[in-house]
């Protein structure tokens, strides 16, 4: 093979292996963003983040493996890649450290559970649907703005917006 040729065999690897990694960074991206708070009371203290990532997967609840439902998961720092990895529906939120989950199409309230302080403080509950006020539902994309103050109860104060892309469908719950 001449010289010449071996030159543009390694330009076509490489402008390949350049376009492989912009559709990976692409698709690691492809989540969603989030704005706004989540605080909540603890016993050391206040905690208060900012969510600034939004995710949405679809796949059977956990509860009833049956029922297909929509995932949303908004978090503190990027779980695109671990979210791409998952097989399951369990697997989706397991390294949310700083966020929340919200279930929706599970019933007729809005399950949500949320991660503080790398999981090392929890809480979960139940919403009114109304708390989630939507701008865009369609089967690839949620957006919209989620507020409730479950404070009374011991829960948190949500006041977050996000724009959330479908980022996994999954088979199986666990």
């Amino acid at each position: 093979m001449s010289r010449a040729a071996r030159a543009r065999r390694a330009i076509a690897r490489s402008a390949a292996a350049i376009a492989a990694l912009v559709f990976a960074t692409h698709a690691l991206a492809a989540g969603g963003t989030a704005k706004g708070t989540l605080t909540y009371q603890s016993k050391g203290g206040t905690i208060t983040i900012s969510p600034a990532f939004a995710y949405l997967v679809r796949g059977p609840d956990a509860v009833d493996n049956v029922k297909l439902i929509r995932h949303l998961i908004l978090s503190a720092n990027d779980l695109g890649g671990r979210i791409a990895a998952c097989r399951t529906m369990s697997c989706t939120d397991a390294d949310l450290g700083d966020g929340m989950t919200v279930d929706l199409d599970a019933g007729p309230r809005l399950n949500y559970w949320v991660a503080l302080n790398d999981q090392r403080v929890q809480y979960s509950g139940t919403v009114r649907s109304a708390a989630l006020t939507l701008t865009a539902d369609t089967p690839t994309r949620l957006a919209g703005k989620l507020v409730f103050d479950a404070s009374a109860a011991g829960g948190p104060k949500v006041e977050i917006q996000f724009d959330a892309a479908l980022v996994k469908e999954l088979k199986q719950a666990r």
